[in-house]
């Protein structure tokens, strides 16, 4: 011990100190690279946690009509959310761009990390991030909203009992709120023009006055039924309106396809009235009965049933809804107040609803649907196309008597495979779908492909899963 001791004396009162300085200097130097290397891994993190909140921001420009403006409300969006997650923020000078040719946002910002040794002997570290954000499609879109326009949509959306509330509780309401969002970021993106149609769906699809304005030769009565006998073959549109069909006045879509393949599935017939007649129902006399063997009760409510020519009760007043279908608009304050306008009421036919939505993107069927926003593209041309199914419960009604309830969701799931082959990319929403029902598996499938089924239990989800599917159909995308 003693001998340690004295050499250490004896380093120390080196004459030179030659010794010392030099392990002085090698201490400094080792323990500044390891500074510099803990420095730069925090600094790396620190980029990624800004690097995360640019991107976010210039999404958030997107929503909103600041876009071709962006430096002020990008910088003050930023800086604050940078402040929420201890970043500091004293030095940052963020930048914002908008290039009006390619309808893009770029954000930079450089960053000095603060460090351990900084000033030392190592350099500071500076580090440029950059995000970028462009459309995600630029020109005309045409999608389709096939929405649930069944009675359940008049249940409560944020808890699971089946009962009717009032609005604006209602799962319908919710349902207006989540199109609204979804209208929010495509109209974000001013380098696309929407086409939208609207298609509400109960117990089958109210296709009114696609009959009143069409000649009676492009129909036919259901289940080889005689026009006359269903009492609509001279039907005049003064006397049609789509709130009151006490009358006996409207018209409603039944299945439509060429026949059933070995398989299960259905080949679906995309030509027009003139080569293959739409099938149709019609409601006659309306009965309401309040009797135990012919009611639903939700609560107290007495749900009407009304027998039709087949001699079988149908639920909610027979076929329904009582809203038809909105053609094609590039109007988006006539879509949302279309779909605030709905009554929910009735069974759900969703196979139905997913057949019409697809008709509305088919340009044959343009004479016959009369779209405000101009015949749809051709499949072949650069026209993005999207069919965009909702449902909040099982499909339980149809009209073909040779189809059978499992028939319903193999009609469904080929009517999705038709639009997945023309190029139509599908998204379909399940509300409060129980998981691995057909329905379920059924919304699945029909998407194709993972990520474009959506299955949501509450309002936030829903309104979530439009949103999103907005910035598929006309949203930003971030490239960098």
């Amino acid at each position: 011990m003693t001998s340690i001791l004295q050499k250490m004396k004896s380093f120390n009162e080196s004459e030179t100190g030659s010794t010392a300085i030099m392990f002085g200097l090698l201490f400094t130097t080792v323990m500044g690279a390891v500074g510099f290397a803990v420095d730069y891994e925090r600094a790396q993190n620190e980029r990624k946690i800004v690097q995360k909140h640019l991107d976010a921001t210039l999404i958030h420009l997107g929503r909103g009509d600041q876009k071709s403006t962006p430096q002020e409300p990008g910088t003050k969006y930023l800086l604050d959310s940078l402040a929420e997650a201890k970043i500091d923020t004293e030095n940052l000078v963020p930048t914002f761009t908008y290039d009006a040719v390619e309808g893009s946002v770029t954000g930079r910002v450089n960053i000095t990390p603060r460090t351990i040794i900084s000033g030392g002997i190592m350099p500071s570290i500076n580090m440029e991030v950059v995000s970028k954000a462009n459309p995600k499609v630029v020109g005309k879109v045409e999608i389709a909203l096939v929405l649930d326009n069944s009675g359940s949509m008049n249940f409560g959306i944020d808890n699971d009992a089946p009962t009717y509330v009032s609005k604006p509780n209602r799962r319908a309401d919710s349902l207006q709120s989540a199109v609204d969002g979804m209208f929010d970021v495509i109209y974000s993106n001013p380098l696309v023009t929407p086409a939208v149609s609207v298609i509400p769906y109960a117990s089958s699809v109210d296709i009114t006055d696609v009959f009143v304005n069409n000649p009676i030769s492009n129909f036919k009565a259901a289940n080889n039924w005689t026009m006359q006998g269903l009492g609509i073959d001279n039907l005049q549109k003064e006397d049609v309106t789509y709130q009151d069909h006490s009358q006996g006045k409207g018209v409603w879509a039944t299945e439509r396809f060429s026949h059933k393949r070995s398989n299960g599935s259905y080949a679906v017939n995309l030509s027009g009235a003139s080569s293959r007649a739409i099938p149709v129902l019609s409601q006659g006399e309306m009965q309401t009965w309040c009797h135990s063997n012919y009611i639903w009760y939700y609560g107290k409510q007495c749900i009407d049933v009304a027998k039709g020519p087949d001699n079988r009760w149908y639920i909610g007043g027979y076929f329904n809804p009582k809203n038809g279908i909105l053609a094609m608009t590039d109007d988006a304050q006539t879509v949302r107040d279309y779909v605030s306008s709905f009554e929910p009421v009735g069974a759900t036919a969703g196979h139905l609803g997913a057949a019409w939505g697809l008709y509305t993107l088919v340009p044959w069927w343009n004479g016959l649907l009369d779209h405000e926003a101009g015949k749809p593209q051709a499949f072949a041309e650069t026209t993005e196309k999207y069919l965009v199914i909702m449902t909040d419960g099982e499909f339980n009604s149809t009209h073909d008597s040779s189809m059978s309830g499992d028939d319903v969701f193999a009609y469904f799931t080929s009517i999705c495979a038709v639009a997945r082959s023309k190029d139509i990319t599908v998204f379909t929403v399940g509300l409060k779908v129980t998981a691995d029902t057909k329905t379920d598996l059924s919304l699945r499938e029909c998407a194709g492909e993972t990520g474009r089924y959506f299955s949501v239990q509450d309002h936030e989800s829903l309104g979530s899963a439009f949103v999103k599917i907005g910035r598929e159909t006309g949203g930003l995308r971030i490239s960098s």
